[in-house]
């Protein structure tokens, strides 16, 4: 090292070699003369750490970490840094790398997390948050809509049997549901999230003054009556907002977090992928959501970086299957992506509503909680699996038109109620073993000692309105 030297001077740089024999040759520099120039060297910071994952277990969470660029000096250590609704908590460095257990935790308590990367540069950024739900794997959660029975789908006589799947696993983060709605909306309910997108292509039924964007929220789907009399919108039934996207999450993931209620799949991921506005929406919208959500490409929309293993379709009209839809799905299924589908609320063959009526689809019909089809449930033929989907309690919102921050449940009634159920238990199956190809969890779901038998034995007196082969049961088909 050569010291005293001045800032912003260029030098040339030549040296000898000495010894009692005598003085070597002359060795110049061969690098470019600005490479000399001394100057103040800015430390490179390390990346903040990427990818976090959270495992609960018994007072504790296990969290995996992709490591970041470590900057100029190496990462000697990660400061974690925990919250528990109040305060941000550092804990002790940890020298470790991913992943990193983290005790004393109390069951049933969400927690939120972060960490930083140290090095003799400094500190990284903080990472991406990500909540946890310490509990004991198979322990029957405690939030107050479960604990009190309202939550029959989950635990009731022909409910999914959460508490079988439970038994097993509470899901694990790494499995990512999308859920191709209306969007979502802040609720301090919601299970954990990945980034989604909003494929509505028409500012008229979007509802939020532009086109497709990366953000999914749902600003409402109100129709006013004049809206319906005339215009752009006429003929399109007058409602309140659905907040239908919201419901359907909270079924799959909302947290077992000790308020509310909570969801078939409570530390699975959900991806909201925003394909219903004002009035509905398009089939093109619908098939792009499909597409995107698997991990497809889709013109002019940035690939999404956490595909979704399960894509939940709570929607549907009638008509035969389109080549649109077809493909969307077969290239869905083709990337390893199971599509769940409510077979429609038309009282109706299925046959005839798309998309249940795609092939590569697990459909699901509507039971109530006496484990007979609800009476405006699809049936038929092309409907594989039935689930809860009578007064099904989930997160929702109170806003009449644009949404408003609360903490409000209800209980809404569906096939489209009964898919999230499916969605659920299936990411369940996923999470303890994610090799499974969407045909072989269909195939396992319907085997007959996977289901749980409808009541009396059968769905509806009326032989032909058949619901598939008989009640999910998450204690069976969970690996």
């Amino acid at each position: 090292t050569i010291t005293t030297l001045v800032n912003g001077q260029t030098y040339n740089v030549s040296a000898v070699a000495i010894n009692t024999r005598g003085t070597s040759t002359t060795a110049t520099a061969t690098t470019d003369p600005t490479d000399r120039t001394p100057r103040v060297v800015t430390p490179v910071l390390p990346s903040a750490p990427t990818d976090l994952l959270a495992t609960p277990g018994d007072s504790q969470a296990s969290i995996s970490f992709t490591v970041g660029a470590a900057g100029t000096s190496p990462i000697s250590n990660y400061q974690f840094s925990i919250n528990n609704g109040s305060t941000w908590i550092p804990l002790s460095p940890i020298t470790v790398t991913s992943p990193v257990v983290i005790t004393g935790l109390v069951n049933f308590t969400t927690y939120s997390i972060r960490l930083r990367a140290v090095s003799a540069a400094g500190t990284s950024p903080a990472s991406e948050l990500v909540s946890v739900t310490p509990r004991v794997i198979g322990e029957e959660p405690n939030d107050p809509y479960y604990s009190n029975g309202s939550l029959w789908g989950l635990d009731g006589i022909y409910g999914v049997n959460a508490i079988g799947g439970w038994s097993r696993t509470y899901g694990d983060q790494s499995i990512v549901v999308a859920v191709v709605d209306t969007g979502g909306t802040t609720h301090p309910d919601a299970g954990p999230t990945v980034p989604g997108y909003d494929m509505i292509s028409d500012p008229m039924l979007a509802n939020d003054l532009d086109g497709r964007d990366s953000n999914p929220s749902d600003p409402g789907d109100w129709i006013t009556s004049a809206e319906s009399s005339s215009g752009y919108l006429a003929g399109c039934t007058i409602t309140n907002s659905s907040w239908h996207g919201t419901h359907v999450a909270g079924t799959i993931n909302a947290a077992a977090n000790s308020i509310g209620i909570v969801g078939v799949a409570p530390n699975v991921r959900v991806q909201h992928v925003r394909a219903l506005g004002k009035c509905g929406g398009y089939t093109s919208d619908i098939a792009a959501g499909i597409i995107w959500a698997s991990g497809g490409s889709v013109l002019g929309v940035p690939s999404n970086s956490t595909p979704a293993k399960v894509i939940n379709l709570s929607l549907g009209g009638f008509g035969t299957c389109s080549l649109t839809y077809q493909t969307a799905i077969d290239t869905a299924v083709g990337r390893g992506s199971t599509v769940v589908v409510s077979a429609g609320n038309s009282n109706d063959d299925s046959q005839f509503h798309r998309p249940a009526n795609c092939n590569n689809v697990v459909v699901a019909a509507s039971i109530d909680s006496n484990g007979k089809r609800w009476s405006s449930s699809n049936y038929g033929a092309a409907v594989d699996i039935a689930a809860p989907g009578v007064q099904i309690f989930s997160n929702l919102n109170t806003g009449s038109r644009g949404p408003v921050n609360n903490t409000t449940y209800g209980a809404y009634s569906g096939t489209s109620m009964a898919a999230p159920h499916v969605s659920g238990v299936i990411a369940l199956m996923l999470s303890r073993d994610p090799t499974l190809t969407p045909s072989q969890i269909e195939t396992r779901l319907k085997v007959s000692s996977n289901v749980t038998p409808f009541g009396g034995g059968v769905c509806d007196s009326q032989p032909l309105k058949t619901c598939g082969a008989g009640i999910i049961n998450a204690g069976q088909v969970v690996p």
